[in-house]
């Protein structure tokens, strides 16, 4: 999984949680032990600028796929 690329395990577990595990925001939240809205918004988006500098090809899709 390209996710366990990822060297931040916060941004790693909370893309594997959501994308892998398919927990809603609110459940991820829980498992980091972070606020809902900060993991939605803030933590969501800097976990995703993470994967896209580590798969520069795969950017914009879905952070399990490998091509």
């Amino acid at each position: 999984i390209e996710i366990n690329r990822i060297p931040n395990n916060l941004y790693s577990g909370l893309l594997f949680e959501k994308y892998v595990n398919g927990l809603t925001w609110e459940q991820v939240a829980e498992v980091i032990e972070k606020d809902p809205d900060y993991t939605r918004k803030d933590l969501h988006s800097k976990a995703l600028a993470c994967f896209e500098e580590i798969n520069p090809e795969n950017t914009r899709i879905n952070p399990v796929i490998t091509l």
